[in-house]
């Protein structure tokens, strides 16, 4: 599955429909239209599965997640601020329990200490545009799946090579916007970690430019991949 946030249209779709279904909205209002996208991947998918998050920082997917009913979740990301860490502490205080709602975790996510084939998903929501070793992350991402189990990844994306001469480098870390050809790499990486396109498909073309952020326009790319089972 390969899809692109055409315009402004669609991400007022999404954001009605997870009002309509009680789902929490990402702060960034734009980022609905990724959580519409990832519910219609998993939705079917049992509650139990373990799932991990990678690049959580602020938890909002792992919220999402948690409210959807996900209960075996994990977030990996450089950086665990404490601001994620007591919404752990005020969810439990809310719900009179000592369970936590998901386990955070610092760390690389191209170089995780997590045990192979330990996850059934692994979602990496507006990630890895930032510094991210694209092949490295698949051949991770692919070693952390079992069989069948679901990769999940949305970037910002435009189909040609935007200048980012002007760009500053949000959180510290050095951004920059996908490509087609970027994308087009990461396809045929995937493929050779044993990732399939979870429904087959071309790169669609891109439409309007939706998001208009750090001095530039462009818009949102969601692919899901299936881990194969030989």
């Amino acid at each position: 599955m390969i899809k692109v946030l055409h315009n402004w249209e669609e991400i007022g779709q999404a954001t009605k429909f997870l009002e309509r279904k009680g789902l929490p909205r990402h702060r960034t209002g734009e980022k609905c239209w990724d959580f519409y996208q990832l519910y219609e991947v998993i939705k079917d998918l049992g509650r139990s599965v373990a799932v991990l998050d990678m690049g959580c920082s602020g938890v909002h997917t792992l919220k999402f997640l948690n409210a959807m009913g996900f209960s075996d979740l994990v977030g990996l990301d450089l950086h665990i601020t404490l601001l994620d860490r007591m919404f752990q502490i005020v969810r439990m205080w809310r719900k009179r329990t000592w369970r936590r709602p998901f386990r955070l975790h610092q760390g690389d996510l191209t170089k995780t200490n997590f045990s192979s084939v330990s996850f059934n998903l692994i979602t990496c929501i507006s990630v890895i545009e930032h510094g991210v070793n694209h092949q490295a992350f698949l051949r991770e991402a692919s070693r952390l799946l079992r069989p069948e189990g679901v990769l999940f990844m949305t970037a910002d994306y435009w189909e040609n090579p935007l200048d980012m001469s002007d760009a500053s480098d949000p959180f510290g870390l050095p951004w920059r916007a996908l490509c087609r050809q970027d994308v087009m790499n990461i396809l045929k990486w995937s493929s050779q970690e044993g990732l399939q396109l979870y429904t087959p498909g071309d790169i669609p073309p891109c439409g309007d430019k939706c998001i208009v952020w750090n001095k530039k326009e462009y818009t949102f790319i969601s692919i899901a991949w299936v881990k194969s089972s030989g």
